[in-house]
């Protein structure tokens, strides 16, 4: 019984935490291109690496955390701790790379 309420609250912290890591990343990124689109600069020289690297960990992120998400949903499956924090340390790095390029595109 204790598994299964601790099951139920790893199932909604995870799917909250991949709400705000996925919100917080698109904000960022938007952010980015509202400034890259004001600025009348060129620009830093790794904006576009940045992005870039940032679109396809949080791509791979994503798809990761939804795939934990569904096979948390059957009491059988076995989801290991290690997969867990890649997701996690994932969506954190996305999320940083996201707000470098925002805010390297603000000040150039």
């Amino acid at each position: 019984e204790d598994y299964m309420v601790d099951r139920t609250v790893a199932i909604g912290t995870g799917g909250a935490s991949t709400l705000c890591f996925t919100i917080a990343t698109l904000c960022s990124f938007y952010a980015g291109m509202r400034h890259k689109s004001k600025g009348e600069g060129d620009g830093h020289c790794c904006l576009g690496g940045f992005v870039i690297a940032g679109w396809i960990i949080f791509c791979l992120t994503f798809i990761n955390d939804l795939i934990v998400l569904v096979l948390a949903f059957d009491p059988d499956n076995i989801i290991y701790p290690e997969v867990v924090w890649s997701a996690l340390i994932g969506s954190i790095l996305s999320w940083m790379l996201m707000f470098g390029y925002s805010e390297m595109a603000r000040r150039g």
